[in-house]
């Protein structure tokens, strides 16, 4: 069994007949397509396969035929509620990560914000926050077997809190005062 995206490295060894005539035919027989002429398939596994190899020195008659098959798992496929999101500054965000496919017995997850791991496990809770106003807060997923890993990236905005600032004139019982707002 080939995890997703790695390579179907398979040669042939044949004896008999006159070697500098052998012919060789690999055909898969799920999609009744040929993959290969030469003595050696080397394709990228994106699905199972049913192989067929047929080797001959030109006389059908003298030929061989071997049939065989290759498990290729699913391909690795990340899904969470990861989206480009606004929130308020130091406001609560929890994340979730779900998998399939691959080799789920080694999934992996890596949870980076700007760059920088802030986590590994399936759930991510972090806070908002206005040191820079845009985050990017990316998930990958790997299997330590599929090729490529898989990813989703987010910007996270963090809307800075309102700072209340105002000053006052004289104050005294009983008499307007004005107040000059200068917060943000």
């Amino acid at each position: 069994t080939l995890c997703y995206g790695n390579y179907i490295n398979q040669k042939t060894q044949a004896t008999g007949g006159i070697a500098k005539y052998y012919q060789y035919r690999w055909k898969d027989l799920l999609s009744n397509t040929e993959i290969s002429d030469s003595q050696s398939l080397n394709a990228k596994a994106k699905n199972s396969l049913k192989i067929q190899l047929i080797i001959n020195d030109g006389c059908l008659a003298l030929g061989d035929t071997a049939i065989f098959n290759i498990k290729v798992k699913p391909k690795l496929e990340l899904n969470t509620n990861l989206k480009d999101t606004t929130a308020c500054e130091n406001q609560k965000l929890t994340y979730t990560a779900n998998a399939q496919g691959g080799d789920s017995t080694n999934y992996s997850y890596k949870w980076l914000l700007n760059n920088k791991e802030i986590g590994t496990e399936k759930t991510l809770s972090t806070q908002a926050s206005t040191s820079t106003s845009t985050s990017t807060l990316t998930l990958t997923l790997t299997d330590h077997c599929s090729e490529p890993d898989d990813t989703i990236k987010a910007q996270i905005t963090a809307n800075p809190a309102p700072q209340a600032e105002f000053t006052t004139g004289i104050t005294c019982s009983k008499t307007k005062t004005d107040f000059t707002f200068k917060g943000k």
